[in-house]
């Protein structure tokens, strides 16, 4: 049995639903015309992780707060063509005056289940925790996880929400990152060219990272055409030095670099795997790891411990983060 501990409560895990994307039709920031109603996609439920869709759910403030953070400057300097470009900066700090005015004590909220002709689960809430979350939503890039409980003093099923950004696919705009790198008159050709290529995997970053680990220290996969270069202090975070610097990357296959770059897998300066609580058992018992885990074929060394350390503390997915 999984025990965690969450805003002073004491819980069994049960099971987690990592991303529940929240698509153009449910949020207001959309991208496309959709005019979709304010009801929310869940999936098939063909688990039954919800099967207690009556019981409470709730977000917690400082998981409001943390993504308000991540997705600022997306508000303030919007990549994409929202329909409401224009009016996302104002719209960030009217909602970032409603989030400051929230208790820090769970922020509980039902569902109500909406019958549609489609299979599948969709739901709507009278809620503003609900309505927060589709005027936070960024359409497509944002997401929810969910993690499904069991109170273990009352031992009544809960459901714990989080709102979540894919930065990746936020950042993945090429014309933007061209426009701004090129628009920088103060770095050479040759170093515009250095950090576009190591934005995308390519170039002297990617050559150099693969001549330290030829190999995934989790698969030993060694075929470069199936391995990415995944930077340890994301791309977005890093001034141009730590852009290009391979001690500041990992190579892995595909999935344990989606794993890594998501924030779902970490290791400590000892090369111990560290796993969040949002990866399911099931998830962790089909890819064989586990908590404390040494991945002996990971490159740690003294240059590449501060980017580890900024990517436990701000990039790892704790409870409350």
């Amino acid at each position: 049995m999984s025990q965690i501990l969450i805003a002073g409560t004491k819980y069994e895990k049960i099971d987690t639903k990592t991303e529940i994307t929240l698509a153009d039709s449910f949020t207001k920031n959309k991208l496309g015309s959709a005019h979709g109603e304010a009801k929310l996609y869940l999936g098939m439920n063909k688990d039954g992780f919800f099967d207690d869709l009556n019981s409470d759910f709730f977000f917690l403030k400082q998981d409001f707060e943390n993504y308000m953070n991540q997705t600022k400057s997306e508000f303030f300097t919007p990549k994409h063509n929202y329909q409401n470009k224009k009016k996302l900066a104002e719209k960030f700090n009217v909602l970032k005056q409603q989030i400051d005015s929230f208790e820090n004590k769970p922020l509980i909220f039902n569902f109500t289940k909406r019958e549609v002709s489609h299979p599948g689960i969709y739901v709507s809430a009278e809620s503003p925790y609900y309505n927060l979350i589709r005027d936070l939503g960024l359409s497509d890039f944002s997401y929810l996880s969910v993690m499904k409980l069991k109170n273990l003093e009352n031992h009544k099923i809960e459901y714990y929400c989080q709102i979540n950004i894919n930065e990746s696919a936020l950042i993945q705009n090429e014309d933007y990152i061209l426009e701004e790198i090129e628009g920088n008159e103060d770095i050479s050709s040759k170093i515009r060219k250095q950090l576009i290529d190591s934005r995308i995997g390519q170039g002297i970053y990617r050559k150099k990272l693969l001549e330290e680990c030829p190999f995934c220290p989790f698969t030993q996969i060694d075929n470069e055409a199936l391995l990415n270069a995944s930077h340890i202090k994301p791309w977005k975070k890093s001034n141009n030095m730590e852009k290009t610097d391979p001690k500041n990357g990992f190579i892995f296959t595909p999935t344990y670099d989606r794993l890594f770059d998501r924030g779902f897998i970490t290791f400590t300066d000892s090369k111990e795997l560290i796993i969040s609580n949002w990866i399911s058992e099931l998830t962790r018992k089909q890819l064989k790891i586990e908590d404390g885990m040494i991945i002996n074929d990971l490159p740690v060394c003294k240059e590449r411990l501060k980017y580890l350390k900024f990517h436990r503390e701000n990039e790892f997915k704790k409870l409350g983060n």
